[in-house]
């Protein structure tokens, strides 16, 4: 079972009752339909704020809104947020990459470059690689230029590398 964390910025459905849009006097003539919502602020992985629509397309806010997730009880009667068919497949999937990949051999180095603070990164096909933390697995090879802190690998010393050739 996949739990997802929620961020500020992603989308959700919010699920409300028909007495909390008849009293706000919202649109909601299609209960069958969520509401489209995207995260404002994260009080905990199960409780947001939400900025909300309705379904004439009417900009609301929320407050303190119950996140509900696989294997999590709904408080039956309330509204309440959760994610999109679509997301919980992206996190499946990201996931199942986790575990597969997981002690994966992912990069090489070249040293070299580390006196121009920078070290030139050799990504082979298949290496691992997080972008905004989502793990992806490369397609191609590819080189990239980084910050020595940002590659999650320990450096030798100077002393402790292998001599360079002349050639």
């Amino acid at each position: 079972m996949t739990r997802i964390t929620p961020t500020v910025g992603r989308v959700l459905h919010f699920i409300p009752t028909a007495g909390y849009m008849a009293g706000r006097k919202l649109a909601f003539g299609n209960p069958t339909q969520p509401l489209a919502a995207v995260i404002a602020y994260v009080h905990s992985d199960t409780m947001v704020n939400l900025t909300v629509w309705d379904q004439n397309g009417e900009q609301f806010s929320v407050c303190s809104v119950p996140l509900v997730q696989d294997g999590c009880d709904m408080v039956v009667g309330s509204f309440f947020a959760k994610w999109m068919p679509y997301q919980k497949g992206q996190a499946a999937k990201t996931e199942s990459l986790e575990s597969q990949l997981a002690g994966k051999p992912a990069i090489g180095i070249d040293l070299a470059a580390e006196q121009d603070r920078c070290v030139r990164v050799f990504l082979e096909k298949g290496a691992i690689v997080k972008v905004e933390g989502i793990p992806l697995e490369l397609d191609h090879d590819a080189v990239v230029r980084v910050h020595p802190a940002n590659v999650p690998l320990i450096f030798l010393p100077r002393t402790a590398r292998p001599a360079e050739s002349s050639e």
